[in-house]
């Protein structure tokens, strides 16, 4: 069993359960991972937590890459870097930063045409939900659904048209606009490829204070991981995700590991406040009973043993 806030039933489910629900990419790659595992024990379920893998490379990389190719783009450092690159959003990663920027693009470049066409404003929600390509568009609502569905089976629907200027396009010709954009967009913001294009150069994880007073945030780290990936880190600078990560051994339930980011009582002198935080963004686990616990803490864990 498993869950990371996709819907829960099937499409012929007879009851309303509400709409609200991610588009299941994050559920995906547990569930690949999940059926390709054997002998689980604690490391790999770790693993499966802490796994930055986009589940979308694995559906549009490809594409993209064949649409480079027949416009003649193939063999630069950017290619090259997306030919290799594994789909994991690590920090060092300049490809993971290429494929967000361009999922991004790809989204507005398909869809916004229709929404100017319809005179969809921002006062009507454009830009501020995923139905009007708001910044979850990428892995909440239709829009993201609906490109992945053309990706796999119809890349030259009719939809790929702009309805604005008549434009005829196909799912090759929306990847490339998208794609020159978003290395221009890169261009002009830190220059020619360098360091300066990893991942953990645009994308970072705080804690934000409860009374969203910015001075009682912790700071921002660099952080692996996206919107799409099991260990989530949503937009940019990422203040919500899976907080506390535990596996537990059910054999050896005393032996449990876990970890949670921070504190949240606002208590700024509190040795707990974000003493975790680091540790936590950079994957460590901490075993949740120390050895030599007193014996008092056991009846939770062992059968048969009265506190």
């Amino acid at each position: 069993m498993f869950s990371a806030n996709q819907i829960t039933v099937s499409s012929n489910y007879p009851y309303y359960i509400g709409w609200d629900y991610e588009s299941g990419y994050r559920a995906d790659q547990i569930f690949t991972m999940l059926n390709s595992t054997s002998s689980f024990n604690v490391q790999k379920m770790e693993n499966v937590q802490l796994t930055v893998h986009d589940f979308t490379t694995g559906i549009f990389l490809k594409p993209l890459l064949a649409a480079l190719n027949w416009s003649g783009l193939s063999g630069t450092s950017e290619y090259n870097d997306l030919l290799n690159w594994n789909g994991n959003m690590t920090v060092n990663s300049t490809a993971a930063t290429i494929y967000y920027f361009w999922q991004q693009n790809l989204v507005n470049d398909t869809f916004l045409p229709y929404l100017q066409k319809y005179n969809i404003t921002p006062s009507d929600g454009l830009y501020q939900n995923a139905f009007f390509l708001g910044s979850d568009a990428t892995y909440h609502g239709p829009l993201i659904e609906d490109l992945v569905n053309w990706t796999m089976n119809d890349p030259n629907t009719h939809w790929f048209n702009n309805p604005q200027t008549g434009q005829s396009r196909n799912l090759s010709t929306v990847m490339l606009s998208a794609y020159n954009q978003t290395l221009q967009d890169l261009n002009n913001k830190f220059g020619s490829i360098s360091g300066k294009w990893q991942w953990g150069n645009s994308h970072t994880r705080y804690l934000s204070s409860l009374f969203g007073i910015s001075s009682l945030s912790t700071e921002n780290l660099p952080a692996a991981g996206d919107s799409n990936t099991p260990d989530a880190a949503y937009g940019l600078h990422s203040d919500f995700g899976p907080s506390w990560r535990m596996v537990v051994n059910m054999s050896q339930p005393e032996n449990g590991v876990g970890i949670y980011p921070g504190g949240a009582s606002e208590y700024l002198l509190s040795q707990y406040y974000d003493n975790t935080f680091a540790a936590w963004n950079s994957g460590t686990y901490y075993t949740l009973i120390p050895t030599g616990a007193p014996e008092p803490f056991a009846y939770l864990y062992r059968g048969g043993v009265s506190p």
